[in-house]
């Protein structure tokens, strides 16, 4: 693993240090600011519990996952605004 990790290194596709530990930290947060619930991310990142997927996914920005959850209130708060009239 090491060499792998440092040939992607001296062909420029990782910053050097990468380490398996980050890896795993970079996919919970990623799977999780995709919208993946903790126990799908714990299996993906092989956790027995969704603890520790939780932990690795801390860092997430669910920004863009919530902003298409405000959209979806306001179309459903508009929506239902209409009917009241």
């Amino acid at each position: 693993m090491f060499k792998f990790l440092g040939r992607l290194e001296t062909e420029g596709k990782v910053e050097p240090g990468l380490t398996i530990h980050g890896l795993r930290h970079t996919c919970g947060t990623l799977l999780r600011e995709l919208g993946f619930d903790k126990d799908t991310i714990a299996d993906m990142l092989g956790q027995e519990d969704a603890g520790m997927a939780e932990w690795y996914a801390r860092d997430a920005d669910l920004q863009r996952k919530l902003g298409g959850v405000v959209k979806k209130l306001d179309r459903h708060f508009s929506v239902a605004s209409k009917n009241i009239s």
